[in-house]
């Protein structure tokens, strides 16, 4: 009977990743009361995730140390390619964590910009992106602080941000783990969609 069966083939990136727009992103972030206990950390964390697509071991890496002020940069730790990435420290993402900083983070030894117990790491990050997409009303599948890296993947590539930029900031060690997003583009592939034979109509460019 086995011989007989026919197995479902999934395709290597048959399944495109999915992203919300900016002004969902924007709708979330502006669940955030930063005016309640823990609101100043997790509108940093949110706005972190939102503007560099960070993994969450990336966001719990963070040390006080990472942020050159004097520069406006910030240098990110990325575990899973076991290098750095130095990248300019955008106003909205610097002025959060300063807020952070100054008004609510646990006065630790801690070098750790983000103090969790250690079991609760990970979850905590991941429980804290849930409950505000929950307070905006957009459901989400799967691993949610991927969305914001989706999201941002795909902004980029709609905008023509080249895919070599695009890899880097998402410390992409592969090229083809960004290519994917190329498919998202739907105005893109619109532009180099071919006509059907036949004489149908051409889909519109």
């Amino acid at each position: 009977l086995s011989s007989l069966l026919i197995g479902v083939r999934i395709y290597r990136d048959e399944f495109l990743p999915k992203g919300l727009k900016r002004a969902q992103i924007t709708q979330v972030l502006g669940e955030v009361d930063r005016r309640t206990e823990h609101g100043l950390r997790d509108y940093a964390i949110m706005i972190l995730l939102a503007t560099y697509g960070l993994r969450v071991s990336e966001i719990l890496s963070l040390k006080l140390s990472d942020f050159d002020w004097g520069h406006n940069a910030i240098r990110f730790y990325r575990p899973k390619s076991r290098d750095h990435l130095d990248l300019p420290l955008l106003a909205e993402a610097g002025n959060a964590v300063i807020d952070y900083i100054r008004n609510e983070r646990p006065r630790a030894a801690a070098p750790d910009l983000f103090v969790f117990p250690q079991k609760e790491k990970t979850a905590k990050v991941a429980s804290i992106a849930r409950k505000y997409f929950k307070r905006a009303g957009i459901e989400v599948s799967g691993n949610v602080t991927k969305t914001f890296r989706h999201s941002l993947a795909m902004e980029m590539v709609s905008r023509g941000v080249p895919f070599k930029v695009i890899s880097d900031a998402l410390g992409h060690r592969n090229g083809d783990s960004t290519y994917v997003y190329a498919k998202t583009d739907v105005a893109k592939l619109r532009e180099v969609a071919l006509c059907p034979p036949g004489g149908e109509p051409c889909p519109s460019k």
